[in-house]
């Protein structure tokens, strides 16, 4: 018997697991997506019985500088929008309006772009649980960014 590690940045699982690629897009000051993996066009919906965390993010985009919020709701609302959650969490952020948040997507209005998780943090962090979907939400001026997060269930 062997043990099998995959390694992503920094964060490491000796447990065999497919990283997960979720994906946002957000062009409109306070609105929220759902994410969703590749080729897909719903939200993604945690696996029954397991904790999805975040093992990387990546942020693209053209926009102002402005505050990254993330949870989980009990319905997709679908893609940049403005229409509300059923029961929003906030994994990231203190309330849904406010300025507040982790992640401040650098002043770069030719391409900005963030690695790592949030605030550069080393470790696993925790966005959803069984059967919710988790969304990003964005508020500040002028957004036109893509997030990228690198996942995986446990």
């Amino acid at each position: 018997m062997s043990t099998k590690i995959y390694r992503s940045g920094n964060v490491a699982s000796d447990t065999l697991t497919d990283f997960i690629m979720l994906y946002g897009f957000i062009a409109t000051d306070g609105n929220v997506t759902h994410l969703r993996q590749p080729f897909t066009t719903t939200g993604y919906q945690v696996t029954a019985a397991k904790t999805l965390y975040v093992a990387r993010i990546a942020i693209e985009g053209t926009g102002n500088p402005g505050w990254w919020k993330m949870g989980y709701a009990d319905n997709d609302v679908g893609y940049n929008t403005a229409t509300a959650r059923t029961n929003g969490v906030m994994a990231i952020g203190t309330d849904d309006t406010g300025n507040n948040g982790r992640i401040i997507v650098p002043a770069n209005y030719s391409g900005a772009v963030v690695y790592g998780v949030p605030d550069q943090m080393r470790f696993l962090w925790k966005l959803g649980i069984a059967g919710k979907y988790p969304f990003v939400r964005r508020v500040g001026a002028t957004p036109n960014d893509t997030v990228c997060l690198w996942c995986v269930e446990i």
